[in-house]
Protein backbone atom coordinates (compact mmCIF):
# COMPACT_ATOMS: atom_id res chain seq x y z
CA UNK A 1 0.00 0.00 0.00
CA UNK A 2 2.65 2.39 0.76
CA UNK A 3 4.99 1.57 -2.39
CA UNK A 4 1.51 2.12 -4.37
CA UNK A 5 1.01 5.58 -2.82
CA UNK A 6 4.50 7.02 -3.39
CA UNK A 7 4.19 5.66 -6.95
CA UNK A 8 0.86 7.66 -7.73
CA UNK A 9 2.17 10.63 -6.02
CA UNK A 10 3.94 11.05 -9.07
CA UNK A 11 1.29 11.98 -10.96
CA UNK A 12 0.35 14.34 -8.88
CA UNK A 13 4.03 15.92 -9.02
CA UNK A 14 3.83 15.88 -12.78
CA UNK A 15 0.91 18.11 -12.68
CA UNK A 16 2.81 21.40 -10.71
CA UNK A 17 5.22 23.62 -11.56
CA UNK A 18 7.93 20.91 -11.02
CA UNK A 19 11.68 21.13 -11.93
CA UNK A 20 11.53 19.06 -14.71
CA UNK A 21 14.86 17.73 -14.16
CA UNK A 22 13.74 16.25 -11.15
CA UNK A 23 11.10 14.02 -12.46
CA UNK A 24 13.44 12.89 -15.08
CA UNK A 25 15.99 11.34 -12.41
CA UNK A 26 12.60 9.40 -11.48
CA UNK A 27 11.16 8.09 -14.84
CA UNK A 28 13.35 5.14 -15.29
CA UNK A 29 12.62 4.10 -11.85
CA UNK A 30 8.70 3.96 -12.98
CA UNK A 31 9.75 2.33 -16.09
CA UNK A 32 10.89 -0.68 -13.83
CA UNK A 33 7.84 -0.56 -11.61
CA UNK A 34 5.55 -1.29 -14.15
CA UNK A 35 7.04 -4.67 -14.09
CA UNK A 36 6.38 -5.11 -10.72
CA UNK A 37 4.82 -7.85 -8.98
CA UNK A 38 2.01 -5.80 -6.97
CA UNK A 39 -0.99 -4.69 -9.36
CA UNK A 40 -1.68 -1.40 -7.80
CA UNK A 41 1.82 -0.51 -8.28
CA UNK A 42 2.09 -1.18 -11.61
CA UNK A 43 -1.56 0.53 -12.36
CA UNK A 44 0.25 3.10 -10.38
CA UNK A 45 3.46 3.49 -12.05
CA UNK A 46 1.36 3.97 -15.67
CA UNK A 47 -0.63 6.33 -14.31
CA UNK A 48 2.39 8.98 -13.24
CA UNK A 49 4.51 8.00 -16.33
CA UNK A 50 0.99 8.64 -18.38
CA UNK A 51 0.65 11.90 -16.58
CA UNK A 52 4.28 13.10 -17.26
CA UNK A 53 4.03 12.53 -20.79
CA UNK A 54 0.97 14.56 -20.39
CA UNK A 55 2.23 17.16 -18.90
CA UNK A 56 5.77 17.82 -19.10
CA UNK A 57 6.22 15.38 -22.64
CA UNK A 58 10.47 16.64 -22.62
CA UNK A 59 11.18 14.91 -19.57
CA UNK A 60 10.56 11.46 -21.18
CA UNK A 61 12.11 11.96 -24.14
CA UNK A 62 15.15 10.03 -23.84
CA UNK A 63 13.36 7.30 -22.24
CA UNK A 64 10.30 7.14 -24.77
CA UNK A 65 11.88 3.86 -26.89
CA UNK A 66 11.91 2.10 -22.85
CA UNK A 67 8.11 2.90 -23.26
Amino acid sequence: MVRSTIVKSFKYASAKETDSMQLEMCVTDLIKLVEDKDLSVKKHALESLLAIVHNQPSVVRSDIERL
